[in-house]
């Protein structure tokens, strides 16, 4: 995991969240509020009062959210301002997100070709896998893995007594290994979310 600003980042984009952090993470840089996994945290629903407050150019809630507007499922607004090259919507002030790839970078922040901030505004970012299980069928030739999904998760890796034998994007839940690759041993999987968080199945299985 790498860090822009303070705040994580996966893919080239800074990782957000609408959860409200612990109040022993109130502090942050430039303002900015984070939770126990470095997810900065955001408003993306509610708009500004007039009690809000500014902090470089940027609006916060009165728990202390940073407003975002996030252009793929609220648009690009009518007017934008601009503040220490991050781009805002000129009406609520609330800072321009997109899940747009990185073009550049200013100040440290990733942004688009459109100079939006490039976010994943989603809470689940930062969430902890849910539990899951999963189970295994063999042949003379392959071992067939078959799990159900876990919550949140981005990525499942497959143990065999500890050391890693695959890994599986979310989210497809079933994969095949070569028996000639395997010695027997106990199969445990992981649920990996975006901020590298795992989470154990409750079933381990052998493999004979």
């Amino acid at each position: 995991m790498i860090f822009i600003n303070k705040a994580s980042v996966d893919a080239g984009k800074v990782l957000g969240t609408t959860t409200l952090p612990a109040s022993s993470r109130n502090t942050a840089l430039q303002a900015v509020r984070y939770n126990s996994n470095s997810n900065m945290y955001v408003n993306t629903t509610n708009a500004p009062v007039a009690s809000d407050q500014y902090t470089q150019g940027a609006r916060f809630d009165a728990n202390g959210a940073m407003y975002v507007r996030p252009v793929e499922t609220l648009g690009v607004p009518a007017n934008i301002d601009y503040d220490g090259g991050l781009a805002f919507d000129g009406t609520t002030n609330a800072l321009l997100v997109t899940t747009a790839p990185v073009a550049r970078y200013a100040i440290g922040w990733p942004l688009d070709q459109r100079g939006f901030v490039c976010m994943d505004p989603n809470a689940a970012a930062g969430a902890a896998p849910g539990a899951f299980t999963f189970q295994i069928s063999t042949t003379a030739e392959q071992v067939t893995f078959l799990w159900t999904a876990s919550t949140n998760a981005l990525s499942y890796e497959i143990y065999l007594d500890g050391v890693l034998e695959s890994t599986v994007s979310a989210p497809t839940l079933t994969t095949i290994i070569p028996v000639s690759s395997l010695s027997p041993g106990n199969l445990t999987m992981f649920a990996v979310n975006a901020s590298g968080s795992t989470a154990s199945t409750s079933n381990p299985v052998p493999l004979t």
